[in-house]
């Protein structure tokens, strides 16, 4: 059920609007406005985009040029600005594209967003294929407009065209079309900067705590929380003496993604084969143990969340039979977690787990896909012990 949300996500989710309403913050639940992406050294007449949005001036990246000495004084303060309404209630999020062809630059954009957000975080951007009337998450319309999203977060579930991306830059920020290796870093770097907005980040020159002359470049929605200090470097700030910071995260990016949505415990693998190097059998690479499954698409959460291990220390579990001794399912012997699966053979590759399992739970749902990774999963923060596909039923531990 990829809306659903675990009873600790909730439980976190509480304590960060707890957190937002001690600090003395205004929580809405308003759909918030359109936030559009500044590039042009000058405004473009012919530049509006849905809603009357304004496209604000901003300095070409080309240029990156030297901050005036008042900026540049400020470098090394950190900032994130959040609209704690905004926050995905899950951290695997589809995004599809409303408008067909540009494979080449939307396989710029599924990059730049993998090396950025993505790499840095629990966060998984699934799909990437063309949208159909009934699409959820972010869909994508591509248009020689300002870049924008039209809400911050979770507001633009299934909106068409909740995000808009330029890939021609042929009547707005023209500096961008041209030379290719240009126009590629532009959309890099844009897109970067508008999934900070989609998983919720308000643009950093909105906070009350920045500085005046920054105040005045502020544009689109507040947040309502203040994640960390101001931060002139990061990639959601205007006044940026890096234009989008180069289209990289800041140290304060990066803390506060894993704040809202968790760090890069997982990741999927998945490589259409069905069995791989280790004994015989699909695997998680070394020194990480499996946390879900999607068993028709082979594809395998892994997760660090137990520490490593070494090779020589897996065995493998294989007795032939449909479930085996433990919650009526093949499991690995207790104090070892699941590292590799081979379906046809009924086979686990295990390995122990530092500091043992000191609690195992049933997780079933009876549903093909779960939340994390469009698959069925064990809750975050516990690892997989045993499985029974069959019955869509996990054994998980922590």
């Amino acid at each position: 059920m990829l809306d659903r949300c675990t009873p600790k996500r909730w439980f976190a989710f509480s304590m960060l609007v707890l957190f937002a309403l001690v600090a003395g913050c205004t929580i809405t639940v308003d759909v918030p406005t359109v936030h559009v992406m500044p590039v042009s050294t000058q405004p473009v007449a012919s530049a509006n985009g849905p809603n009357n949005e304004s496209n604000e001036a901003m300095m070409v990246p080309e240029a990156l040029q030297t901050p005036a000495p008042e900026i540049a004084a400020l470098e090394g303060d950190e900032e994130a600005f959040v609209l704690t309404s905004s926050i995905w209630q899950q951290t695997s999020i589809g995004v599809c594209w409303d408008t067909t062809g540009f494979d080449t630059e939307k396989g710029w954009v599924q990059d730049a967003v993998l090396t950025t957000w993505t790499q840095n975080s629990a966060l998984r951007f699934t799909g990437w294929q063309l949208c159909n009337p009934n699409s959820h998450g972010i869909r994508i319309t591509i248009a020689d407009i300002g870049p924008h999203t039209k809400a911050l977060g979770r507001f633009l579930d299934g909106g068409p065209a909740g995000m808009v991306l330029n890939f021609t830059f042929l009547t707005w920020s023209q500096s961008c079309a041209a030379p290719e290796n240009a126009r590629e870093f532009c959309i890099r770097a844009i897109a970067a900067h508008e999934f900070g907005h989609a998983i919720g980040l308000a643009h950093e020159q909105n906070r009350p705590d920045a500085p005046a002359w920054c105040r005045d470049r502020s544009q689109g929605t507040d947040g309502d929380w203040l994640v960390t200090p101001f931060d002139l470097n990061s990639i959601m700030n205007y006044c940026n003496p890096s234009w989008t910071n180069a289209g990289q995260l800041s140290t304060s990016d990066i803390f506060a993604v894993q704040t809202l949505y968790g760090g890069p415990r997982e990741t999927l693998d998945g490589d259409d084969e069905d069995v791989t190097v280790r004994n015989a059998m699909h695997v998680c690479s070394a020194g990480k143990y499996m946390s879900g499954l999607h068993a028709a698409r082979n594809v395998l959460l892994c997760s660090t969340e137990f520490g490593s291990f070494q090779p020589a220390d897996e065995i493998v579990d294989g007795d032939n039979e449909d479930p085996t001794v433990r919650s009526d399912m093949h499991a690995c012997p207790v104090g070892f977690g699941v590292t590799g699966i081979h379906i046809g053979n009924n086979q686990l590759s295990c390995a122990p787990v530092a500091g043992g399992i000191q609690s195992e739970s049933v997780d079933g749902d009876n549903e093909p896909v779960t939340i994390r990774g469009l698959m069925h999963a064990c809750p975050e923060g516990t690892l997989l012990l045993g499985v029974h596909v069959g019955k869509n039923l996990l054994l998980c531990g922590r």
